[in-house]
């Protein structure tokens, strides 16, 4: 599913293991469930639906987290 992080638009691949790569998208049309790649997946691949929300929030927690250690 396609996430919005401030301007960015971006999805998490899965890599196994609990592990996610963030992947920064563009996106044009959607319909019927689907939205349309611009750019930021050069082939289909698979793409974490249930649970992306959660993924965002977890990486923005860990970003903000990093920016503030002394």
């Amino acid at each position: 599913a396609v996430q919005r992080d401030g301007e960015e638009l971006l999805i998490f691949l899965p890599l196994g293991s609990n592990r996610f790569e963030r992947r920064e998208v563009m996106v044009g049309r959607t319909a019927g469930g689907f939205t349309e790649n611009l750019s930021g997946l050069d082939a289909p691949v698979e793409v974490v639906i249930e649970g992306a929300f959660l993924l965002n929030s977890e990486a923005s927690k860990e970003q903000m987290c990093a920016g503030h250690e002394h």
